[in-house]
């Protein structure tokens, strides 16, 4: 098998709809985009990572396909977003924080932990306002039932074994592809698919992550995970999430 190559950062070209919605980081812009397609209704994808284009892509042609809602960032400041972390600057220090990692106080600080108490201290009021327009902005038209988070990967599903109360593990299954999810009947359903499946604790740390805001809103919540360049695969887990 060829190792997994690094996307281009460019995702296919889509003919769903979509509006932008200016946040702001202190004082950079971060525009979200919000695609939407009558369909599939209370299913919400989210892409947070901009160097993770075969998963946006992906979410685009399930949305292009079926209908739905999808929320990428779109633009950081006057670049196109295709980084995994979004940067900004508070009392004259370049930061970058996980947009997937701000979604409580406790991740927040920690995001912000490696730049010092008074950096810190001055960009927590910033990074917490953005995300909770972030949440906002995720939430506008009704809380989804489903949400399917959008990601690609290439350090394997080591990194979740510290927050999953179980786990099943398919032989022959590259690392990099797997779900993490919050549901039991989620979890038996994709496992018995042959695919690694994860399913999060009943308690997990507050990392400040989706999967544990979406857990402790009752709302379902899966995590698609797919090694870079492989469209096809990556689109045929998304259908399997949805059980489709």
């Amino acid at each position: 098998m060829l190792p997994a190559q690094k996307d281009d950062g460019k995702a296919k070209q889509t003919t769903v709809p979509y509006q932008e919605v200016s946040l702001f980081l202190g004082n950079t812009e971060v525009v979200i985009r919000i695609y939407r397609k009558a369909g599939t209704e209370g299913v919400l994808f989210i892409h947070p990572h901009g160097d993770e284009s075969g998963a946006l892509e992906a979410g685009l042609r399930f949305v292009e396909e079926h209908g739905g809602t999808l929320v990428t960032i779109s633009r950081v400041g006057s670049q196109e977003h295709k980084k995994r972390k979004i940067s900004f600057e508070i009392c004259g220090k370049a930061i970058e924080v996980d947009p997937n990692r701000i979604f409580s106080e406790q991740g927040i600080r920690s995001q912000l932990a490696p730049y010092g108490d008074d950096v810190a201290d001055s960009a927590f009021s910033e990074v917490k306002k953005f995300s909770e327009s972030l949440i906002l902005e995720i939430s506008r038209f009704a809380l989804p039932s489903t949400v399917i988070a959008l990601h690609n990967d290439r350090l394997g599903y080591s990194q979740v074994l510290g927050s999953s109360g179980e786990a099943r593990i398919s032989p022959g299954e590259p690392n990099t592809d797997f779900f993490f999810v919050t549901r039991r009947e989620d979890f038996e359903r994709l496992a018995s698919l042959g695919y690694n499946a994860f399913l999060q604790s009943g308690s997990p740390k507050d990392d400040g992550s989706a999967s544990v805001l979406f857990q402790k809103l009752g709302v379902r919540y899966i995590n698609v995970e797919c090694g870079f360049s492989k469209k096809e695969k990556n689109y045929q887990m998304v259908l399997a999430a949805l059980g489709m």
